[in-house]
This record gives C-alpha cells, sequence and structure tokens, in this order.
C-alpha cells in the first residue's frame, strides 16, 4: 500500500470540494457538513493566527467530548502547531504540570465547564503562557468561507500530535506522531477496517486517547458521519443509538456489554447497528459473546498500542469458532516479527514478543530519549511488551501480555488471575495488580466488586466470599490478596484505571 502523502488540510479540502454537504460530525444541536466543517476550522486558525499561534508552538488542548475539539484540533494542525491532547477531566495546568512540560508550552486553550459533554463544551479561551494574555475563542457554524491567512503548508515529518500513555514501559509518556505517521495510521485502518460512506459511527471513546482520536478521524478517510453523545451516558447512548440510525459504535467493550444489558433488559431494538469496534488487549471472550448475541452484530477487536494506534484487525463473528480466538490480520503498512528475549526471529507458528516497524509508529515519547531508545530498537522497531504468533495460513494471533513485573516463581499473569476470579460468579469487577513485597517479588492483589444480588441469594457474608476465593485461587498456587471495593477506578476509555488502583492499594496495604 502506498503511504500517503497529503495533509489534512489538504485532505479535508479534497473532501469539501468533493462532497460539501456530506455530513461529517453531528450533535444535538449542530451538524457540519465536510465543507462547513472545513470552513470552520479554517476561520478558528485564523483567529488563533492572529493571536499569535505559529508553526511549531506547544499548545495544549483540553480534550473535551465535543464537536468543538475536533474544530480546535484541526485548526491547530493547519496551522502547523504540536498539538498536546489533555484529558478533559483535568485542566491544562494540571496536564503540565504532571507531565513536566511547563517550559515548553507556548499556549493552552481550554473550555472553563466542568461537565465532559458537548452539550457544555461551547465557550473556550486560548492563553499564552509568556504572559498570561487570554482570547475568546468562538467556534463558528461554518457557514462563510475564509481564505487562511496563515501558510496552509505543511511540514509532515514535523512532531504534530502528542498523546500521553502509559506506555511501553508503565510510566506515564508523552508520545509524539507527525502528521505524515497519523495519517497513514488512519489510511491503513481505514482501507483495510470495516468503514463504509453510508455509517453513522457513535464516538464514545475519549479524544485524548490516541485509539479515540484516531477512530474519530478515520471517518475523513471513510467519509462517514460521526454523532457525539454526552460522553458515556448510558440513556443518551441509547437514544442516539436508535433516533441517529447508528450503525457503528467504537468504545470499551465494558460499556458495549452494559448498553447490551440494558437493551435486553428494557425490550430495545436497533436494526441499523451492524458492527461495533473496541480495543483488544484486555478483551474478555466472554464479552463478546454477550454483545453479539444481544445485538446480533460483528465485533472487531483492533489490536495496537497508544505508539502505534493499529497494528491488526480481528473479525469476531457469530460463530463459536470466531470468537474462540483473537486472531486476525497484520495492517499492510505494519511489518511485524516476533521475536525471542534475544531479540531473534522465532520460527514460524511459535509465539515472541510483538515488535513493529512502519510509517504508522510513533516518533518517540516527547523529551525523553532513554525511553524512546527502551522502546524503539536500533531497526527502528517498536517492541510492544505483547506475546503473539502467526500461524501457517498467514493469522495473527494475540496471546497476551510479555511478563514484566517481578512475579514470585509459578504466578500467572494478571489476565490469567482475572479470569479465573470470574469465572466464580460473584463479581462484576475485577482487576489485578502487583504491590512489592520485601523479597523485591510482586505480590498479586485481587481487586473485586461484589454482585451484590448473587450475593444476597447465597447467604454468604463478604467476608464468606473472600475466603471462598483465596481457597480457589490457594489450589491453583496462587498466593494473592482478595481487596472487595465498592467500585474500581475507570479511566475516560471504560477501562480499568490501574495505575490509580495500584496507588489506592499501596494506601491501604
Amino acid at each position: 500500500m502506498e503511504t500517503n502523502q497529503l495533509s489534512l488540510f489538504q485532505v479535508m479540502e479534497r473532501f469539501a470540494n468533493e462532497a460539501p454537504k456530506k455530513s461529517l460530525f453531528a450533535d444535538s444541536r449542530r451538524d457540519y457538513g465536510a465543507e462547513a466543517f472545513q470552513n470552520a476550522a479554517i476561520e478558528t486558525a485564523n483567529a488563533l493566527y492572529r493571536f499569535g499561534v505559529r508553526k511549531g508552538n506547544l499548545v495544549c488542548l483540553r480534550a473535551m467530548h465535543c464537536i468543538d475539539t475536533v474544530i480546535l484540533y484541526a485548526a491547530l494542525t493547519y496551522l502547523g502547531a504540536l498539538v498536546c491532547l489533555c484529558d478533559p477531566e483535568r485542566s491544562c495546568d494540571q496536564t503540565i504540570e504532571n507531565n513536566g512540560i511547563a517550559s515548553d508550552v507556548t499556549y493552552t486553550i481550554e473550555s472553563q465547564c466542568d461537565g465532559l459533554g458537548q452539550e457544555e463544551a461551547i465557550d473556550w479561551e486560548c492563553r499564552r503562557a509568556i504572559d498570561g494574555k487570554t482570547h475568546r475563542v468562538a467556534i463558528p457554524l461554518g457557514e462563510k468561507k475564509e481564505e487562511p491567512v496563515f501558510d496552509a503548508r505543511a511540514d509532515l515529518y514535523a512532531p504534530a500530535l502528542i498523546v500521553h500513555t502509559l506506555g511501553v514501559g508503565g510510566k506515564t509518556k508523552g508520545v509524539t506522531m507527525s502528521q505524515y505517521m497519523i495519517l497513514n495510521q488512519l489510511q491503513d485502518y481505514a482501507q483495510s477496517g470495516p468503514g463504509r460512506e453510508e455509517d453513522c459511527l457513535l464516538q464514545l471513546l475519549p479524544i485524548h486517547h490516541m485509539f479515540g482520536l484516531c477512530m474519530l478521524l478515520s471517518a475523513i478517510w471513510c467519509r462517514s458521519r460521526v454523532y457525539f453523545t454526552s460522553g458515556l451516558d448510558l440513556d443518551a447512548t441509547l437514544d442516539a443509538m436508535a433516533k441517529q440510525r447508528v450503525s457503528a459504535c467504537g468504545c470499551s467493550s465494558s460499556f458495549l456489554v452494559e448498553l447490551a444489558k440494558a437493551k435486553m433488559e428494557r425490550g430495545l431494538d436497533f436494526p441499523s447497528l451492524k458492527y461495533a469496534l473496541v480495543g483488544a488487549t484486555d478483551l474478555r471472550l466472554d464479552d463478546v459473546a454477550y454483545i453479539v448475541k444481544a445485538f446480533h452484530i460483528r465485533v472487531f477487536p483492533i489490536y495496537g498500542k497508544g505508539e502505534c494506534f493499529a497494528i491488526a484487525r480481528f473479525t469476531c463473528g457469530e460463530s463459536e469458532t470466531g470468537r474462540s480466538r483473537l486472531s486476525g490480520y497484520i495492517l499492510p503498512m505494519c511489518e511485524v516479527r516476533f521475536v525471542d528475549k534475544n531479540n531473534q526471529d522465532v520460527p514460524n507458528g511459535e509465539e515472541g514478543e510483538i515488535i513493529v516497524r512502519g510509517p504508522t509508529v510513533m516518533m518517540g515519547y516527547y523529551n525523553d530519549e532513554q525511553a524512546t531508545r527502551e522502546a524503539i530498537d536500533e531497526q527502528g522497531y517498536l517492541h510492544t511488551g505483547d506475546i503473539g504468533r502467526l500461524d501457517g495460513k498467514g493469522y495473527f494471533h494475540l496471546l497476551g501480555r510479555k511478563k514484566k513485573e517481578p512475579l514470585r516463581s509459578g504466578v500467572p499473569s494478571p489476565s490469567a488471575i482475572e479470569e479465573r476470579v470470574r469465572h466464580t460468579g460473584f463479581f462484576s469487577e475485577v482487576a489485578v495488580v502487583f504491590l512489592p513485597d520485601r523479597k523485591g517479588g510482586g505480590i498479586p492483589v485481587v481487586a473485586v466488586t461484589l454482585q451484590k444480588d448473587i450475593l444476597a441469594k447465597s447467604g454468604l457474608t463478604e467476608e464468606g466470599v473472600a475466603a471462598l476465593l483465596q481457597e480457589a485461587l490457594s489450589k491453583t498456587e496462587i498466593q494473592a490478596v482478595t481487596k472487595i471495593l465498592p467500585s474500581l477506578p475507570r479511566l475516560p476509555s471504560g477501562a480499568v484505571d490501574k495505575e490509580t488502583l495500584t496507588a489506592l492499594l499501596s494506601r491501604r496495604a
């Protein structure tokens, strides 16, 4: 597959000229066609340019879950700025402080509202770091066309985006991407994925994550419609799925299970829904089975990292065979190898660490050369820390994480322990983290939330359930500590926030 050589400005300009009225991004208040979106992005870029934003400036953007964020991101990219997408649940200043980038930031742009959804994210303020001067940014409707007052020619290979992730080494890092890398990720996925021009994609993933941003922008290649709801609100999501004739959604598998349960309990029907896109790394196959049964749809897990959005795409259909394993195809632009601990290729069919290189892999971690060298070797391969294999038919199989924690001898991986605990049937949420012991090893701590209805029917106390769980784990030689919590902390994507959970359990230890 040939790589893309166009900038985001050029891609959107072509879209606006060829299909100006095609609905692109919509919510309960607005519906931007391709031409209107391009007009709005250029007008916003002009306003920011007049305020002083220039090529190469590091601009922190609070990534609220709304169309405004997409317009601001496009405008900053058109200007050639380096955009740092910030968690909407924190201020830009908090993100800057947490990641030690204060000396590099030129501007911040954020909405002053408390909510995360599009209903409230309407007043934006751009603040210049050097003197604190502010400028109100009004997001236009794109009804008028302005010519760019800035130079729209882009350096495709310059740093263009920073997205913070836990990274391959387990510590929060700023993944840095160029326009060339981002746009080729979109092209690689869009031309290999299930997206269609007639689709309406429900945007549920957080925009400040690479998965959420790329799923959102892939609509530009597929020329499909994206509809925003007010964050992960169950009722709003179900309402939008019915009224907007949603055909696809991208979200965490845990939230999709919640939607499936609500559909079944309320007797709802969504005939337009055809498929769902979910992250593959933490996917439970029994969740896939339940989702497929409830919605009668195809589930497409996407395997990737923050450092490379999509590496492989799996197909989980309605058959048991299709759900029996996470297997699929490596995307065309990804050059994947499977290596042993000495970085040597394993024989075909054997499992090894997944390493990948190509035009879709990050430039590196922002201001962290050492971490970049640890993640990307001298040949340009990103070491994912995941284990997989390629079978004789060319299918890619994802098998799990490489064991990096200093575990006690014989202790299974976190995912294996979690799966065993779920099968007891008493728990609605399960997560395993490792706390250090005096010997320098890792003690698995099983954090769970109880299914209250099942507990009530069993007649057991919480202490009784904990004892049964400990007995079940002991039989498989897992010396684990059990913690029953009222809820588990979660990321905006819906996945368990294991970094926060580890800190919480460390304080309780």
